[in-house]
């Protein structure tokens, strides 16, 4: 490769090039890495969820820990639970399992802003 004058010193290009191709090659793995993991969240989150879509408000509050009562308070308080959007059909309200499963991975995967109190009301 040719020689460039850099200050008072010749230097090759190349080693230059090179580390901007390993930390360009780094950045690119980190981001395939970040995809993949949130892509296998998903998938185990739809496997786990099983073949019913849906769940009751009761059963959403026991996968999420929290008392029912709490659960319904939160769902008349915003529409959602944990942040989970509700449907509401005829006179009862259904939760996705795989929404209430990936939520739940997110927080163990250090994910901010997904569970039930934002961080100011914790």
């Amino acid at each position: 490769m040719a020689q460039r004058r850099l200050g008072p010193n010749y230097v090759t290009a190349e080693p230059m090039v090179e580390a901007l191709l390993r930390q360009l090659a780094r950045m690119v793995a980190d981001e395939l890495r970040a995809d993949v993991e949130r892509e296998l969240r998903r998938l185990a989150a739809t496997q786990l969820a099983g073949n019913e879509l849906t769940c009751s408000v009761t059963e959403a509050a026991k996968m999420l820990g929290i008392d029912r009562n709490t659960a319904y308070a939160e769902i008349h308080r915003t529409g959602a639970l944990a942040g989970i959007p509700v449907l509401r059909i005829g006179e009862r309200y259904r939760v996705s399992r795989v929404a209430i499963m990936q939520r739940l991975m997110g927080e163990q995967a250090g994910e901010v802003g997904t569970g039930l109190l934002s961080r100011e009301e914790k």
